[in-house]
């Protein structure tokens, strides 16, 4: 079955603008094929419209983006110029750039690739060109990857974003970017392609193409993830391989918390004991208690225990322990700059993902909490969400409360995955001097912060 609804809520005019993006990509779409098989070149779509075509029922309920089109490289110089003639212009320079060019033009945006997948990757694309087939969309047929290419493809892209992370993960994902929520929603689409699909990819030509490629430890965490945030996604046979094959280990493996790795001196110098690790989960209903050791800075300490409590609303109670409560001013929102709890919300049941900073704020003379949503960029309206901070002898206690509307609206229904930030800033530079995030033993790679799962049991609908 597809997709019915868009795992994201929009309003009617978002809804109307995106409508209208698809219908434009679908116009250029069908110039540059004409344009293309004119010059004896047949281009590959994919991503984008296809994949709306291919997992949604409703296609333009898929947020539309730039067009996606591959051409042989005996093909490429010659596609530039037709480009080029049809009025689109360059965003990015030719020179460096190993896996496409993106034109654009008053309309829409074009990724030209020479690669499918970035060359940087190494992974070997022929099964990918090997295996392709027309997809018909509205009235004209699209050459494009059939169904098990599409599914390693979406496989091998998000391994992409995933190994080309240079940052600390908190930094990249949870703070002021979209980021994390891509991966996210490039993980559901995999979950739900793979689930839609199930009978019709043929698993051993999966396995045995990611057998075939040198792939860095991250991929199989990536694959662990996606089956633990979307149940029943892959089949057991599938993850098992998974599990089996062999992975080099990257500079950057210690991003994805990997404990199991034989230098102990490589992650204690890369990890800066920074990381909480936690292994339990919590029944909203049982008021349980969610503990964290102690991060010790300079002679003093920051610790944390988050109580979980569910009437007509969810209830989080954060106690963090800091003998100095650091506040940015009224309107900024530099997480960097400011003492407070960052949570990143995950929901398992369907696509969710938020990421949220609580910053205690001064005003006349009274401490208050400023719930901000980073991804919307705006302080989130009180019958959504509300917060509020009392002062301790050791530092201060936050209880937060996620609305019932606010969860529905996320789709938060059943269980989510709740990630912890808790911040400390100094008085004397203002800015950060540390940090404490929960964790589990196994990655989260794309929810750093998202490391306790938790249970949700509405009382008002069990």
């Amino acid at each position: 079955m597809k997709i019915e609804e868009m795992p994201v809520s929009w309003n009617e005019k978002e809804l109307l603008t995106n409508r209208i993006r698809e219908a434009v990509n679908l116009r250029e779409m069908c110039l540059l094929k004409e344009k293309l098989e004119e010059a004896c070149i047949t281009p590959v779509f994919f991503k984008g419209i296809v994949l709306a075509v291919q997992l949604y029922s409703n296609t333009y309920m898929r947020p539309v983006g730039d067009i996606d089109l591959y051409v042989d490289n005996n093909s490429y110089q010659t596609a530039l110029i037709i480009m080029s003639r049809l009025g689109y212009n360059i965003k990015n320079e030719l020179s460096g750039n190993d896996h496409h060019v993106v034109f654009f033009n008053s309309y829409c945006v074009v990724e030209l690739h020479h690669s499918i997948v970035n060359k940087r990757l190494g992974v070997n694309e022929d099964y990918l060109y090997r295996n392709l087939s027309y997809k018909r969309i509205k009235s004209e047929d699209f050459l494009t990857l059939n169904t098990t290419a599409t599914f390693l493809h979406l496989l091998y892209h998000l391994y992409m974003d995933t190994y080309m992370a240079t940052e600390e993960l908190y930094y990249i994902l949870g703070s002021q970017t979209m980021r994390g929520k891509r991966f996210d929603f490039r993980a559901f689409e995999i979950s739900e392609y793979s689930k839609k699909y199930m009978d019709d990819i043929i698993w051993t030509d999966v396995v045995e193409d990611i057998r075939n490629q040198k792939l860095a430890d991250c991929f199989r965490y990536m694959i662990l993830d996606i089956a633990y945030v979307y149940s029943d996604s892959f089949p057991q046979c599938f993850l098992e391989e998974i599990k089996k094959l062999c992975y080099f280990k990257t500079k950057n493996s210690f991003l994805y918390k990997n404990y199991s790795c034989e230098d102990e001196r490589y992650l204690k110098a890369n990890l800066k004991q920074e990381i909480i690790r936690v292994n339990k989960e919590y029944a909203v209903g049982d008021h349980s208690i969610f503990e964290g050791d102690v991060l010790h800075l300079e002679n003093k300490y920051i610790g944390c225990d988050i109580m979980v409590a569910a009437k007509d609303a969810l209830r989080i109670c954060f106690h963090v322990e800091d003998s100095e409560l650091y506040t940015s001013g009224i309107g900024e929102f530099d997480t960097e700059k400011s003492d407070g709890v960052h949570l990143l919300l995950c929901g398992m049941d369907e696509f969710s993902y938020r990421s949220i900073f609580f910053f205690p704020r001064v005003r006349k003379g009274n401490i208050e909490v400023e719930p901000y949503d980073f991804f919307e960029k705006r302080i989130l309206e009180p019958n959504k969400v509300s917060a509020q901070i009392t002062l301790t002898k050791i530092g201060y206690s936050m209880e937060v409360v996620l609305k019932e509307n606010f969860l529905n609206e996320e789709q938060i229904k059943n269980e989510f995955l709740m990630g912890i930030v808790v911040s400390d800033c100094s008085g004397k530079t203002g800015c950060r001097q540390g940090q404490i995030i929960s964790s589990k033993d196994e990655s989260m790679w794309y929810h750093p912060g998202c490391f306790v799962k938790v249970k949700y049991v509405n009382e008002n609908n069990p």
